[in-house]
């Protein structure tokens, strides 16, 4: 099991970033099924959270960071 949590600061339209990022895991949900998943925040700190089983590896989240954001707010290494 993989637990992941993704951090960003200074994020406007949360929800709208947070709504990107679930789209493009639904690329990887053969190997990436979610669960205990979260996204949200305010004050512009955007937390990103869930679990999937070991078969998901760190490429497929950075993939969806990439895709949701085109780093906007910065890369991420898992």
């Amino acid at each position: 099991v993989h637990k992941w949590r993704v951090t960003a600061n200074n994020v406007y339209g949360i929800p709208g970033w947070c709504g990107g990022l679930w789209d493009n895991m639904k690329t990887f949900q053969g190997d990436c099924p979610i669960s205990d998943a979260w996204c949200g925040g305010e004050n512009g700190l955007l937390e990103w959270k869930f679990t999937t089983p070991s078969t998901c590896g760190p490429g497929a989240v950075e993939a969806a960071w990439w895709e949701a954001t085109k780093n906007e707010f910065g890369a991420i290494v898992c």
